[in-house]
């Protein structure tokens, strides 16, 4: 080890034994606790005088010495219970200062545990005690120390923040009904925390599945708060497990109108609600301007529920023009189909052949079968009959198209064999293209 090494380890050691002995701390001998509890709760002179200067430090945050100081009072007090107790209650109000929680509530529990200060004070300790077990998350601890109490506490005394520690403690161990209860109790105190408490309640209904009740607690807070979107986007999640979609899409609707709808979940979502609630043409308008202003991107997706909008209104020409644009930049067998099937709907099929005329490049698989026999389909609406037979047969000796498509194919052969016997096959071994059925 050289010499740079042994001077940094003997500072190490040094500051450590440094700390260790300048950090004071509280303690009390284990024969206290022997002891009876007085019959006065109350300091005598010389122990109050020795109080106040450990007061005065406590207050100039001098807490090692303040610790020290009360030591010092235990020790030449170790009879009288009264001012033990008043010492510990001291040293933990330094532990909280420290944020030195556990040891805060270890004395804390000690007070009441000895039970020499008068119920008032002992009161005072319990309502303190359980606000710091709720933020050790020592849930059960704070519930039994706050309905103990409650036991002991004036009506005048009980506020709401009281029943909501409750509410919060029994929720977060799963007992929801005593949570609700609780903050229901809560409600009815003076000067209620109302939003607060109604949130409990919320988060207890869902628990309990009860979507009734949640509902009437949602229509609360929105009146107490209804520019918390939350609350709306809950209410409509609630009517929907009640069946009640129709009041749902107003929930959307009222959110629309006050711009609360605010990403393109939302918004694609009251789309789609609009659409299965019959009213295609406003959710097909009401898209197309979400589009335009970009509250929703220009996706593959989006123009799909656009175009199906349009169709589903009756507007299938506008359907079309979106679906043939997205066509141009797109390509895509998704986009492909949806056109093709308005086509056959419109029964255009003269568009439909000149479309997959064009589209169909690859050869017949199992993914753009359909398309195929649509096509075959087409050539037969428009009498072109060598060419449908010639799709058929190219289905049917496919190597990669299904079983299923094959028997159809070969029953739309047999079809035409037998109306039209004067046509011919032209093997078409490169597809549809080259077999020049154009």
């Amino acid at each position: 080890m050289n010499s740079l090494t042994k001077l940094t380890s003997l500072f190490l050691l040094l500051a450590f034994t440094y700390s260790t002995v300048c950090s004071a701390d509280f303690s009390v001998p284990q024969s206290i606790y022997k002891q009876a509890p007085p019959s006065k709760h109350r300091l005598s002179e010389t122990a109050y005088r020795q109080l106040q200067p450990i007061q005065k430090q406590i207050s100039a945050e001098q807490y090692d010495d303040a610790f020290k100081s009360l030591n010092r009072l235990v020790k030449r007090h170790n009879k009288n219970l009264y001012v033990v107790s008043v010492a510990m209650k001291s040293a933990a109000y330094i532990y909280i200062a420290q944020q030195e929680y556990p040891k805060a509530m270890e004395w804390m529990q000690q007070i009441l545990k000895i039970s020499a200060m008068s119920a008032q004070e002992l009161q005072v300790i319990r309502h303190d005690l359980s606000q710091l077990q709720l933020q050790a998350e020592q849930y059960q601890k704070a519930i039994n120390t706050m309905e103990d109490w409650l036991q002991g506490a004036k009506k005048s005394q009980i506020t709401a923040a009281d029943y909501q520690l409750l509410a919060v403690s029994y929720f977060q161990i799963k007992h929801y009904k005593k949570a609700k209860q609780a903050a229901q109790k809560g409600l009815k105190q003076p000067e209620p925390l109302v939003e607060p408490l109604y949130q409990l309640i919320l988060a207890c209904d869902f628990e309990l599945k009860n979507y009734t009740n949640a509902e009437r607690t949602l229509s609360t807070l929105i009146k107490l708060n209804n520019s918390h979107r939350n609350y709306w986007i809950q209410w409509a999640g609630v009517l929907d497990l009640l069946e009640k979609p129709d009041e749902a899409l107003v929930i959307f609707e009222l959110m629309d109108k006050r711009n609360q709808l605010n990403n393109e979940q939302e918004r694609t979502q009251f789309v789609q609600r609009l659409i299965q609630q019959g009213n295609a043409f406003k959710a097909a308008r009401k898209m197309n301007v979400y589009i335009e202003n970009g509250d929703v991107g220009d996706s593959t997706e989006n123009q799909l529920l656009l175009a199906s909008a349009w169709e589903q209104s009756g507007e299938s020409e506008k359907a079309i023009k979106v679906l043939k644009r997205l066509i141009n930049t797109r390509k895509n067998d998704v986009l492909l189909t949806r056109l093709t099937h308005i086509y056959v709907a419109e029964r255009q099929w003269a568009a439909l052949v000149e479309l997959l005329e064009v589209e169909l490049r690859a050869p017949a698989t199992e993914d753009n079968e359909q398309l195929y026999l649509q096509l075959g389909y087409g050539y037969l609406q428009l009498e072109s009959i060598n060419q449908a037979k010639n799709v058929f047969y190219l289905l049917v000796n496919a190597e990669q198209v299904t079983n299923e498509t094959k028997k159809v194919a070969k029953e739309w052969q047999e079809y035409i064999g037998s109306t039209h016997p004067e046509t011919a096959v032209i093997p078409a071994k490169a597809g549809i293209h080259g077999s020049k059925m154009r």
